[in-house]
Parts: C-alpha cells; sequence; structure tokens
C-alpha cells in the first residue's frame, strides 16, 4: 500500500487552528497518524496541511468533509497535489452556480438574526457567517449560504436594499484569489 493513498491536504484553515483542532475534527474519518500543519518562516500558520491517515479508507472519507465549516472557514480537502476541477473552482470563485453569497456594507449592530429575516424571501438559509476580527468586533461583511443556487440567485437581487439603517451589497462569494 502506498503511503499517499493514505494523506489528504486541507485548506482554508482557520489560522488559528492547532494539530489537537484539526485531530479532533478528522477523528471521525478513522485512525490518524500524522497532522502536519504549514507555517511561514516566522512560524505563523499558512492555513493549509497535510493529514495522514492509517489506512486509505479514512482518507476517502476525509475527503467528503471537504466544504465543511471548521472553525468559521470551510475546510476544503483534497489529495495531496491534486487540483480541483474546473467545476469545483468555479464554484468556489463565485460562479453563479455557487449557493454561497456575500453580503458587504453591513451594520455593525446587525445581527444573524436580522440577516436571515431580510433574506428568508429568497429560500432556505443553511448558514450564515458574520465577519468578526480576531477582537470580535464585526467586520461589516457577511456570508450566507443557501440550500441551492437558484435561492442564491434571488439573494443577489436584493443588492442596493436597505438592512439595519445601510445599503447592503450582495453577490456571490468569491475566492481570496479574486480578490484586487
Amino acid at each position: 500500500m502506498e503511503r499517499s493513498d493514505c494523506d489528504v491536504f486541507l485548506s482554508n484553515l482557520s489560522y488559528s487552528a492547532t494539530e489537537e483542532d484539526i485531530r479532533r475534527e478528522l477523528a471521525r474519518c478513522g485512525p490518524i497518524v500524522r497532522v502536519k500543519l504549514l507555517t511561514t518562516p516566522e512560524g505563523r500558520s499558512r492555513g493549509s496541511g497535510f493529514v495522514g491517515f492509517e489506512t486509505p479508507e479514512a482518507a476517502t472519507e476525509a475527503l467528503s468533509l471537504s466544504g465543511t465549516e471548521v472553525m468559521g472557514r470551510e475546510m476544503r480537502v483534497s489529495r495531496p497535489g491534486e487540483r480541483p476541477s474546473r467545476k469545483e473552482a468555479e464554484s468556489a470563485s463565485g460562479n453563479a452556480e455557487s449557493n454561497v453569497i456575500f453580503v458587504g456594507n453591513v451594520s455593525y449592530q446587525c445581527t444573524e438574526e436580522a440577516l436571515r429575516e431580510f433574506f428568508a424571501p429568497c429560500g432556505s438559509i443553511n448558514a450564515i457567517r458574520l465577519a468578526r476580527g480576531e477582537d470580535g468586533r464585526p467586520k461589516g461583511f457577511a456570508h450566507v449560504e443557501f440550500e441551492d443556487s437558484n435561492q442564491a440567485q434571488q439573494a443577489v437581487q436584493m443588492t442596493g436594499k436597505e438592512l439595519a439603517g445601510r445599503t447592503v451589497r450582495v453577490d456571490f462569494a468569491t475566492g481570496k484569489r479574486g480578490r484586487r
């Protein structure tokens, strides 16, 4: 059995995630042999790493966790050296097929409940993430995940409407690579 069949690569991890956090999150897949989180030369987290499992079956099970929210971020799980398919990459970069929207210009006083109520007419909401800094203070934006892309498409039409006293900007969520 080749060792790489038992390994997975994790990305988009919280910068504060520890090896123990990753072991705890992936333990349900099977016995873990090693966890190696990648860091900069200064010792800061790069938000990615490798996990080695005892069996290829456990690694395959871990692949199914890609997209799971861990510590406030959608963890991506892939085989080492494997690039996401074109469809996955387009979805992650904000293609219209995405079911996640970005909401900008959100009032610092806005709550998750207010966002849920605002977007309720668009459809079923799976998750809402109000961005906060390390100090816990609001950053003025949020991500809302709908059950399907048609509901997200309806939500994008809400751009320019008022929420908690501010005119919000709504668009499909994009990956960090798309920013300038």
